[in-house]
């Protein structure tokens, strides 16, 4: 009976060790990312770089210098060589980077008001750039004497629209581009087609030739001949996720969300939907409707092979993602078209603090 207790006492031990091992990982990975404690002290701390090799700039570079001080906001140096021989604190070489990026600094964004971020642009790019999580990785206030506050602003906008800001930041001094496109796609609108789902078998089931997919490539070009010259689409495969499960003998195949359980069907080969990611004029993009290549696809989509397959299915747990096809999604028989929607790009620029 002593021996029991023993066990268990070992066991208590051993249990209480993991757990605080684990409470002390957590809290060191997240004061790396984030930071706690005395920001001050941890600054002293930092090695001194010149901004200028930071940015691997050179005293004639032109551009702007933009930078997010934490709590204190975003700033604009107008003259990248003012900071000739000027200073920032910066941290040493992170784990991370050196498990996988050597001595190259990897930018991290996170979103945090307290974070921490510099950059070079040049014509609305970014051509030089460095940003921790951590406001204690990086101490810029060398360079706030050399800077002016300004409020940035990112927003997504169709091609009329970021030529309009280009021209309002052109008209006022006070603004700066930091992020724009630096091409536009040829069209304007964009549509997304998506094909009813096909299935085969390796023991029962037609397979789709090897120029299946170039024959439905056919029939939408015939489909839009009208406006040959006003769209242009991509082909895109989505495969039913597989997944494999090694429990009790391996089982691998397409997995379904049936009934909200994840089940692997081992007796389907593939189960596939093809979607076609149109750019197009808007009217280009209304003609699509109306395209249905159902006839072709119908000899792929044979529903009783479907159900003998699900008969075999095997569970694998709950499901936790609510991206998962059910067998709702394959049963549909339509073609789905998406609405007609403005491409848009996103886009960055700084006004005045207010």
């Amino acid at each position: 009976m002593k021996s029991v207790w023993r066990i268990i006492a070992v066991v208590t031990v051993f249990g209480a060790v993991v757990v605080g091992g684990l409470v002390v990982t957590v809290w060191l990975l997240f004061n790396s990312l984030f930071g706690l404690g005395n920001v001050t002290q941890a600054h002293s701390n930092l090695r001194q770089a010149y901004v200028l090799s930071v940015l691997a700039l050179n005293r004639s570079q032109t551009g702007k210098v933009v930078f997010k001080d934490g709590r204190a906001g975003w700033f604009v140096i107008d003259a990248p060589a003012t900071l000739d021989g000027v200073t920032i604190g910066v941290y040493g070489v992170r784990m991370g980077e050196a498990l996988f990026g050597g001595r190259q600094h990897v930018p991290v964004y996170c979103g945090e008001k307290n974070s921490k971020i510099i950059w070079h642009i040049i014509a609305g790019q970014i051509k030089a750039e460095r940003a921790y999580c951590n406001r204690r990785r990086m101490d810029l206030s060398n360079l706030r004497p050399f800077a002016r506050p300004v409020d940035m602003h990112e927003q997504a906008m169709t091609r009329s629209e970021v030529e309009d800001l280009q021209a309002r930041i052109t008209a006022d001094p006070e603004s700066e581009q930091v992020t724009l496109p630096q091409n536009f796609q040829a069209f304007d609108a964009q549509r997304r087609v998506t094909l009813p789902a096909i299935w085969y078998s390796w023991t029962d089931g037609a397979y789709p030739p090897p120029d299946f997919r170039m024959a439905l490539d056919q029939a939408l070009e015939d489909h839009m001949a009208a406006h040959a010259d006003n769209y242009a689409f991509t082909h895109r495969d989505q495969w039913v996720r597989e997944l494999t499960q090694f429990e009790q003998s391996q089982v691998s195949g397409p997995a379904l969300n049936i009934g909200g359980t994840v089940k692997i069907l081992p007796d389907a080969d593939r189960i596939e939907l093809v979607r076609y990611d149109v750019t197009c004029t808007p009217e280009a993009c209304a003609a699509l409707d109306g395209f249905d290549p159902s006839a072709m696809i119908a000899p792929y989509r044979d529903l009783a092979l479907l159900e003998r397959t699900v008969q075999s299915a095997v569970a694998v747990g709950n499901v936790v993602d609510d991206a998962m096809h059910t067998l709702d999604d394959l049963r549909t028989d339509r073609v789905t078209l998406g609405e007609v929607e403005p491409i848009t790009y996103n886009v960055r620029w700084t006004s005045p603090r207010n």
